[in-house]
């Protein structure tokens, strides 16, 4: 069976030529090993794309992100074991909830320090996972010290880069990570026809972590030489961890073939222009932001007084992202702000996060800069002044009156 890495149209990153030739199942469905009764060669010629965008070996399409984490977790994790993060609003909730079912422990410092971080791994770390921007504080992690402890102590690394943007902004597996997940509906508008995550692999030999398995707790793949386990599994193996997150997947019912993979593959060819677009409206609407004098505080890795500056300068390329965050001054009213702007702005979507600095509302920027900030400016000067700037205005107009 050929293998279609080998083809350099595939391995270029140049997102303008579109692969029709690739795209007939009728010729094409032997070379890419797949029999068309079982799943859409479209589908793996999507899967393998968007791992040659990554700098990957192979991909999987699942439903959602929460799946892909839990078909990682139930694959690479047993009971007693844990997962090493440095944000502590990683796991929160249900995905928390699930964990501790499982038995599998989540290990996070409160404040990000090397010292402190490495003193959380442990023999029973089985993952150390990162998000390239963290989804509910912008935080971006200090990738390069953080890879080099995970290798000295022998633990995989797990990058969530849904903001990444299937590489264009940073490429976690080139700097050394086992494992990138992504939410493509980041990137995709969350269109109907669009598959929600993707788990791609780097070139990985497993064999050489130290991941206990055992019959009960991981999925296997049937081969004619028998039950392939991970610690049989390296970066020379014919058989991967995609292909056991395959079959665990189709077990479990997490595996889904979108409805149209090849408005995905075309799709595929713009969203680097899109991403970049985005990234320098970010920008744009941070500057404005920044200089409101509505606002307390703007989060975002482009600003030089960001405290994320100096990892995203070192780690990310073509931009710092599209995702802005930012808190008002009269915190009281943010509920009130946000419900306005969601309300009446359908291209804008706010979300509000409860952190240590308070109400936080985070969005993501699109191609509409103007659009955006004529909303946001709209909605900030509706505010109602804060009370006691209303009482000093107040108590003002009456000494002018007396004198």
């Amino acid at each position: 069976m050929k293998n279609s890495f080998n083809n350099p149209y595939i391995l270029s990153e140049n997102n303008s030529d579109l692969f029709e030739e690739y795209l007939n199942p009728s010729e094409k469905a032997e070379e890419y090993g797949q029999d068309y009764s079982t799943t859409n060669p479209k589908v793996t010629f999507f899967e393998q794309r968007i791992a040659a965008l990554e700098g990957g070996t192979n991909a999987l399409v699942v439903k959602s992100l929460h799946a892909a984490k839990f078909l990682l977790f139930k694959t690479l994790l047993t009971a007693g074991q844990n997962i090493v993060t440095v944000n502590p609003s990683t796991f929160q909730g249900k995905e928390k909830s699930k964990l501790q079912v499982m038995g599998i422990a989540v290990k996070t410092v409160s404040k990000y320090s090397l010292p402190a971080f490495k003193s959380l791994i442990d023999n029973k770390t089985g993952i150390i996972f990162l998000e390239t921007i963290g989804e509910n504080d912008l935080s971006i992690p200090d990738f390069a010290r953080i890879i080099a402890v995970a290798k000295e102590k022998n633990v995989p690394v797990v990058v969530d880069n849904s903001h990444g943007v299937a590489g264009y902004f940073i490429k976690p597996l080139s700097k050394g990570a086992s494992i990138v997940i992504e939410s493509t509906g980041e990137y995709f508008d969350n269109a109907s026809n669009t598959p929600q995550a993707v788990i791609i692999e780097g070139n990985t030999d497993w064999s050489k972590f130290n991941i206990k398995t055992s019959p009960e707790e991981i999925s296997y793949l049937t081969l004619d030489n028998g039950l392939i386990r991970l610690e049989n599994i390296s970066a020379s193996s014919k058989v991967t961890l995609i292909d056991l997150l395959r079959k665990s997947a189709s077990n479990y019912n997490k595996y889904e073939i979108p409805n149209d993979p090849l408005s995905l593959i075309h799709k595929l060819e713009t969203i680097y222009s899109k991403a970049s677009q985005r990234s320098e409206n970010a920008l744009q609407i941070a500057k404005y932001l920044n200089s409101n004098d509505h606002i307390a505080k703007v989060v975002y890795a482009g600003l030089p007084n960001s405290e994320s500056y100096l990892p995203a300068f070192i780690n990310m390329r073509n931009g710092f992202g599209n995702r802005i965050g930012f808190y008002l001054k009269d915190r009281t009213q943010t509920g009130a702000f946000v419900k306005s702007i969601n309300e009446k702005t359908p291209g804008i979507k706010l979300k509000i996060v409860l952190n240590e600095n308070g109400p936080l509302i985070i969005f993501s920027a699109s191609e509409d800069a103007i659009s955006t900030v004529v909303a946001l400016e709209n909605a900030l000067n509706n505010l109602k002044r804060p009370i006691v700037e209303a009482q000093a205005l107040q108590l003002t107009s009456n000494l002018n009156e007396i004198i």
